[in-house]
């Protein structure tokens, strides 16, 4: 995942930690299979 991919607390992105989001699935520019978060909810 990309750094611009995500717009959510930083403080998810650590080791162990578990949230849903709503997300969005797209191929970038070279094809590459991708997940942009847009939303987090925590559990």
């Amino acid at each position: 995942m990309n750094y611009y991919d995500y717009e959510g607390p930083r403080s998810l992105l650590k080791r162990g930690s578990e949230f849903k989001a709503n997300s969005e699935l797209y191929h970038d520019t070279n094809g590459i299979f991708c997940v942009r978060i847009k939303d987090t909810i925590l559990m």
